[in-house]
């Protein structure tokens, strides 16, 4: 008798269940029909999938909700001179020969690996964006209204090298030295407690 308790208290731990008053709203219902359509569980989890599906019904409900103010001419100003700063990198690195050394160090580093004074630096050319404004007009490319073509499409990773080398040539503007440095999630996958990264 006490194995058949066991058994249903293993099972009841094991189970899992979402129950709804409604139905999903409209978007909700059907990113969840569309992206569990065909696919094993064993492949993409349910809880992946709801995942998905919930943060895309909130990028719904809030695509005409922005917060952050709109662009304003000062930020188009300072986005063309980003431009021009791109167009001279790009020439400049046409231009180059093939024995001829890039004069910038373009090798981006894990965060955790940088130098504390790697670290200050970086820390500093931001503080510095975030000063005179940079920083703040850059977020507003990543508001509601470019969220939903940026993270739910095609475009989620040539949107978002485009919107680093944005925040790189930003950085650039306030110490040519700086890489923006990069987080690498998976390190910290197998730990117990990844806050102690």
């Amino acid at each position: 008798m006490n194995w058949y308790w066991v058994l249903f208290l293993i099972i009841i731990n094991g189970v899992e269940g979402l129950i709804y008053k409604d139905w999903f709203p409209g978007p909700m219902e059907k990113c969840l029909i569309d992206r569990s359509r065909g696919v094993s569980p064993r492949r993409i989890p349910a809880f992946d999938i709801l995942f998905e599906c919930k943060n895309y019904q909130v990028a719904y409900n809030n695509v005409n909700n922005d917060v952050i103010s709109p662009v304003t001419e000062d930020n188009e100003r300072y986005f063309k001179h980003l431009g021009r700063r791109l167009q001279g990198l790009e020439s400049e690195y046409k231009r180059r020969k093939r024995s001829a050394k890039w004069k910038w160090n373009n090798e981006r580093k894990e965060i955790r690996t940088m130098t504390d004074k790697e670290l200050d630096d970086y820390f500093a050319a931001l503080n510095a964006l975030k000063k005179d404004g940079s920083y703040d007009a850059i977020t507003r490319l990543h508001q509601q209204e470019a969220i939903m073509g940026a993270h739910f499409g095609p475009g989620f990773l040539g949107w978002h090298r485009i919107y680093n080398l944005v925040l790189q040539l930003a950085i650039w503007d306030k110490n040519p030295r700086v890489m923006l440095p990069y987080c690498d999630t998976t390190l910290d996958h197998n730990m117990e407690d990844p806050r102690k990264s």
